[in-house]
């Protein structure tokens, strides 16, 4: 189970609920850079992440926040920091007051608070909603909005850029480009290392797929997934096949050693085993230290099932144990 912990930008103020929904400053940061121009209005800004990095690259920035004491936060937020090219607005987007002063903006971007739940995904159901503002401000014509990345493509504007960001190996944000600002078809976004696999409409659709395993496993960046890109991915090999197609892990593998960026991480294969039994004896057998589970188990059963497969372990080496059917696989990360 992992975490990615967000970085705090020195002299920020965070409430709970803010800091949880707020843009990490690496994201911000790529988002100002590649929006950059004269003037963006940033709709629904929280407590100003997004703000403060357009601020950056833009020459006025337009906020607006409907919440009161995300509002303030912004405002004192903005005022520590010296920012002198933010106007900030409280209330709501659709409010006939504040249209001038959103519409005049070149750009108007919005990151839309999510519904808390919910299994239904889709732009209407954001706040403000996507559909709405692009009607509402109908006049302009450049749009970006980040949206959850659990909405399918087919509920997405086809002509919009549709760009999927991880952060570290995790996947983030889902970003939508209106056409007069589309650079990609659809792409994915591998953070912070900044690189890019695009859609490539000259390639087969086409993923390999066997049940067999070679020596390595290659951990496909969850970006790559959600855009819908493992076709183009698998271009780039000669020998390498889907091991591992789950909805939230895609383990590739080959008989070779491949040195990619592209791929989250690369292990190399140590033992296969029946149970969790035999697990913990080829374990001891190769000197295991410490394990991580890389297959889907329910989040209160992690941790009890790690530390019976750790108990008495004394070696040196940390395996990480995939599960494929009802076979185990234990494999050593390499440190590329």
């Amino acid at each position: 189970m992992t975490e990615i912990r967000k970085n705090i930008i020195e002299g920020m103020e965070y409430d709970e609920e803010g800091f949880r929904q707020s843009t990490p400053p690496e994201i911000a940061e790529y988002k100002a850079r590649r929006l950059s121009g004269s003037s963006i209005a940033d709709l629904g800004s929280g407590i100003g992440v997004q703000t403060i990095y357009f601020s950056k690259y833009f020459q006025e920035v337009v906020s607006v926040e409907r919440d009161k004491e995300r509002y303030r936060i912004q405002d004192r937020n903005i005022k520590k920091l010296g920012i002198g090219n933010v106007r900030l607005y409280h209330g709501d987007v659709f409010n006939r007051s504040f249209f001038d002063a959103i519409s005049s903006c070149e750009i108007i971007f919005s990151d839309p608070s999510r519904p808390i739940r919910g299994n239904s995904w889709s732009l209407d159901l954001l706040s403000p909603s996507p559909t709405r503002v692009t009607e509402f401000f109908s006049k302009n014509d450049k749009f970006s909005f980040d949206i959850p990345v659990q909405i399918s493509m087919d509920r997405l504007p086809n002509d919009f850029e549709k760009e999927y960001i991880s952060l570290d190996g995790e996947i983030k944000r889902l970003s939508i480009y209106s056409p007069s600002l589309k650079r990609y078809e659809r792409s994915a976004l591998l953070l912070p290392e900044n690189l890019r696999i695009e859609y490539n409409p000259g390639i087969e659709r086409h993923v390999p797929y066997k049940d067999s395993m070679g020596n390595y496993l290659y951990e496909i960046d969850p970006a790559i997934s959600y855009a819908d890109l493992l076709p183009e991915l698998f271009s780039r090999f000669r020998d390498m096949w889907l091991f591992i197609g789950e909805k939230k892990r895609m383990i590739a593998s080959s008989e070779n050693f491949y040195r990619d960026p592209l791929m989250k991480n690369t292990y190399v294969v140590s033992f296969r085993a029946k149970s969790l039994r035999e697990v913990k004896i080829k374990l001891m057998e190769n000197s295991a230290r410490k394990v991580f589970l890389r297959y889907s188990v329910r989040p209160n059963d992690y941790y009890r099932i790690k530390r019976e497969i750790e108990k008495n372990l004394e070696g040196e080496n940390d395996f990480y144990i995939f599960k494929k059917g009802e076979d185990f696989i234990g494999a050593i990360k390499l440190r590329l």
